[in-house]
């Protein structure tokens, strides 16, 4: 007996204890900028503002539903968002867990599977984290789930059509909640639904299935649409998916380029290799879908399994995400690292199953693994003697740098800006930051931005065609202070203590458009790489020129 229980336990005492290790340092992992856009909006929409009016969101709003809900529960700690998404994340492996459960594999090797997911959750930089991509793994593989019940159902041939399109409905509902997360999701939702269709019987039940699915995503959608009429937003809404949102995705394709997709590939390694035999196996597992043809007899699996089919949709699923992942969006890390998750299942999937290419494929994971623990964050000692800091003194600017995966932003140099500005008593409306890493001293400060432009440097980019409207909008704000990063603009770091107080930046030669902000205004004050320009006179063109 004890040499049957100790194998079982030993996976839950490894997840206990790198939960012990982990969380605290997860927990004061420094906020990323995506989350400190969101909250701004969250925060904006809590005081009573228009959603989508008094900040620029390409996004659906699902996010700020979240976000206003961990906000009015928890605060406005950082520490409170990441809790949420560690939450979220749970839920992502015990809906994970149960897709596993179908296809028969046990629970001692489901408690391995879930220890190796949240290594590979907290081995990723904080870029990847409180992001609606991960997020949306939680509604797909309940979407996975619920496809194989519903199979399992169709295939019996023991429910009421009532019953088949009620369940159908609930499948059609998780759809749409998570399209107000990303309509990206439709792609693989799709995928595994075609997949889904060949482990039918009858045409007919399908039809049946698919109506109700159709209902279920109406409903989600007209939810929230409701809410976007009834808070006012629905015009804000409707103009930045028309107009905004194309060249959005537009910009996003001259991100593909080799050089950063290899950045993504050693950010995420060594985990990003197991899209080599996740694909192959996924591209297997659908062949393998066992087919019913029409008239078939009814058929059903032993209760709570369905054998290959559970492999074959989640396969289906897999591929449909990396086809949106790769071709509809951008070479994100936080885009690629849900479909790497998606592929580490796939892999597990099949190495809990029996033949020579389990046995192959688990000598290639072991020594993945054992790769993943030499380049991991989560056993670095330099991180592991934050465990006690963190314990003590929560999240602050100093266990931020000692933390953080990313290079920016330097938490210590900003939070020196923050107390200049507290001291200047800049209000709502007076502050731009002209930098992505610099927008969390909007919420550092609690003040609103100058401009709806809060990503004002990603704004130049995605829509460099609105350069005059956005500089029209900025000069007629009127900001007292602008914040840059002076290495962003191509200052040395060797060269930043030779930047004096009241020092102006030249723009580069040939650029004679005038004053440009912010390098035409003053240097009132400097933290490291940070400077803050005092607003004086035209405020002329934002540029992400290089300074000379």
């Amino acid at each position: 007996m004890t040499t049957d229980h100790r194998p079982f336990y030993l996976p839950f005492l490894l997840l206990a204890l790198l939960l012990i290790t982990s969380l605290p340092l997860f927990l004061c992992m420094p906020p990323i900028d995506d989350g400190v856009l969101f909250d701004l909006h969250t925060r904006e929409i809590l005081k009573g503002e228009v959603p989508y009016r008094g900040v620029l969101e390409t996004n659906p709003p699902a996010m700020l539903w979240i976000l206003a809900g961990t906000r009015w529960l928890l605060g406005d700690s950082s520490i409170a968002l990441r809790a949420v998404d560690l939450a979220i994340f749970t839920a992502i492996v015990l809906l994970a867990l149960a897709v596993l459960k179908q296809s028969g594999i046990s629970r001692r090797e489901r408690a391995w599977s879930a220890v190796v997911c949240y290594f590979y959750y907290f081995s990723l930089s904080e870029w990847c984290h409180c992001q609606r991509d991960m997020w949306l793994l939680a509604p797909s593989l309940a979407l996975v789930w619920l496809r194989g019940r519903q199979i399992q159902r169709l295939n019996s041939g023991s429910s009421s059509r009532g019953l088949l399109v009620g369940h159908a409905m609930v499948e059609g509902l998780v759809l749409g909640a998570g399209m107000w997360l990303k309509p990206m999701l439709l792609v693989p939702a799709g995928v595994t639904w075609l997949v889904g269709v060949f482990g039918t019987r009858s045409w007919r039940s399908v039809g049946l299935d698919f109506l109700g699915a159709v209902l279920g995503v109406a409903m989600a959608g007209a939810g929230g649409v409701i809410w976007l009429v009834a808070t006012g937003a629905w015009p804000y809404f409707l103009e930045t998916y028309l107009s905004w949102n194309p060249h959005y995705v537009a910009a996003g394709r001259q991100h593909w380029t080799l050089a950063r997709f290899l950045g993504t590939v050693v950010r995420l390694f060594p985990w990003y290799l197991l899209h080599v035999p996740a694909a192959a196996l996924a591209v297997v597992a659908v062949g393998k879908t066992p087919v019913r043809g029409r008239g078939a007899e009814p058929h059903s699996e032993p209760a709570g399994q369905l054998g290959e089919l559970p492999v074959a949709l989640l396969a289906g699923f897999y591929v449909g995400w990396l086809i949106q992942a790769f071709l509809l969006q951008h070479l994100f890390d936080y885009v690629q690292a849900p479909g790497v998750l998606l592929a580490l299942l796939i892999c597990l999937a099949v190495v809990w199953r029996k033949g020579t290419a389990r046995r192959v494929l688990a000598a290639l994971l072991i020594v993945l693994v054992f790769v993943a623990v030499a380049c991991s964050p989560a056993f670095r000692g330099s991180r592991l003697a934050c465990w006690w800091p963190c314990l003590r003194d929560g999240s602050t600017p100093e266990i931020r740098d000692r933390l953080k995966l990313l290079s920016l932003p330097d938490w210590q140099d900003l939070d020196r800006v923050a107390d200049y500005l507290r001291e200047q008593q800049v209000a709502d409306s007076e502050l731009l930051c002209f930098t992505n890493s610099t927008i969390h001293l909007y919420w550092e400060l609690g003040i609103r931005p100058a401009t709806r432009y809060v990503y004002l440097e990603n704004n130049l980019v995605f829509f460099s065609e609105r350069t005059e409207q956005l500089a029209s909008e900025i000069a007629a704000a009127g900001p007292r202070y602008v914040v840059s990063d002076l290495m962003a603009a191509g200052v040395p770091r060797e060269s930043l203590d030779s930047i004096r107080q009241g020092a102006r930046l030249r723009p580069a030669a040939g650029d004679e458009r005038g004053p440009i902000l912010p390098w035409s205004h003053p240097i009132v004050f400097r933290a490291g790489r940070y400077a803050v320009h005092r607003v004086q006179g035209p405020t002329g063109w934002p540029t992400l020129t290089v300074v000379e």
